[in-house]
């Protein structure tokens, strides 16, 4: 797993959804010569912790292990304390330079607040076939050639639950399909990747991380 320089430039991607029992994420890819070696993803998720156990017995998968483990953190309640999502992105800027954070639109208000008064830029980054279409098949081809690593057993819990939505034309972007549990970490994924293959020409691979929450 590659390490993370304090100092070194950031972009992040937030997805948050407010839901009862959902599992908010970070999904940190850190870059690392795409060419030779692909990406080394450390992926964190939050969810609240009074569903904790109401979402282990639905979902059927080891929550409370999880979180024992550290895959997963929770906070205080039914419903995920954005406030604590602010402050955790915000402590974390204090150690690494983040050059900018990209959010899907919906429901981001009062993180994307914070963000701003303590200067860190946030932009929306849509979530239609269109603008997802070429991170999906980047992160297809790059699990493809493992050259796409990332050891969190929550991220390869979700992986089982995604399929592939691909429209008349060939677009494409990750899908829940007839699944009813989560997908956030693979959307996540491909998130990040969408800003990492959009970085600044004056900015080389090896030059920066991208954390997607």
């Amino acid at each position: 797993m590659a390490s993370h320089g304090p100092g070194e430039p950031l972009k992040l991607e937030i997805t948050l959804h407010e839901m009862r029992g959902d599992v908010e994420k970070v999904q940190q890819v850190v870059s690392a010569a795409l060419q030779e070696r692909g990406y080394d993803a450390d992926a964190m998720f939050w969810m609240p912790s009074d569903n904790v156990a109401e979402r282990e017995r639905e979902a059927r998968v080891p929550l409370r292990q999880w979180i024992a483990d550290g895959w997963i953190r929770t906070t205080p309640g039914v419903r995920l304390d954005h406030d604590q999502v602010a402050a955790d992105l915000i402590a974390y800027g204090q150690t690494h330079k983040i050059r900018g954070v990209g959010a899907d639109p919906w429901n981001l208000g009062s993180v994307a607040t914070q963000l701003h008064r303590h200067g860190i830029e946030v932009s929306a980054v849509g979530q239609n076939v269109g603008r997802m279409t070429a991170p999906s098949k980047l992160l297809e081809g790059l699990i493809h050639e493992k050259r796409f690593r990332c050891p969190s057993p929550v991220l390869q819990w979700m992986a089982g639950n995604v399929c592939l939505y691909v429209d008349h034309a060939g677009n494409q972007k990750p899908d829940k399909g007839r699944s009813t549990e989560k997908t956030d970490g693979i959307v996540a994924a491909v998130c990040g990747l969408a800003i990492a293959s959009t970085a600044e020409p004056e900015m080389s691979p090896d030059a920066w991380q991208i954390v997607e929450i």
